[in-house]
């Protein structure tokens, strides 16, 4: 299970991210719609393109990349196929990965910035870079879902 920590601090946003209890990578945000990390030695960033379009860049290029179907549904191509993001509650702040109709992972916000750390239940057979890029995506709906992000939308435009 991985878990995302949020480190201290006013203006930067970044995460701890743990698996099993040991640090894996830190998820530094580069604003409300990007996150940078390594895997495995490797520099990814994960970036929101447009409301309705994320990818996960590396050296090589993009190598993952999902796309909006409607505000609760999200679909990602990645090594391990199509896979299907949903927020299956209005109410709760979790969203659920599916593959062929299944439930195969969990991520689950905890008390909205607070010291308590989110957690993601995905499976270890996908490469950890795009474990990490599904995170990071689910962080940036949570991020730019909160009353801090709406006001600054509302204020820029």
């Amino acid at each position: 299970m991985l878990k995302a920590t949020r480190r201290p601090g006013w203006f930067k946003i970044s995460y701890d991210v743990a698996e099993d209890g040991r640090h894996v990578t830190v998820l530094a945000a580069r604003d409300r719609t990007s996150f940078a990390f390594s895997a495995h030695a490797i520099p990814y960033i994960a970036v929101m393109v447009t409301r309705a379009e994320f990818a996960l860049y590396c050296p090589r290029g993009i190598v993952a990349n999902a796309r909006r179907q409607s505000w609760r549904r999200w679909f990602a191509q990645t090594s391990a196929g199509t896979l299907e993001l949903v927020r299956p509650s209005l109410l709760l702040q979790t969203w659920e990965l599916r593959q062929d109709g299944r439930a195969i992972a969990v991520f689950e916000a905890q008390a909205h910035g607070g010291p308590l750390p989110h957690t993601a239940t995905v499976p270890d057979y996908m490469p950890l870079h795009e474990r990490l890029f599904l995170f990071s995506m689910v962080l940036t709906l949570w991020l730019r879902a909160s009353p801090a992000s709406i006001a600054d939308q509302v204020i820029s435009s």
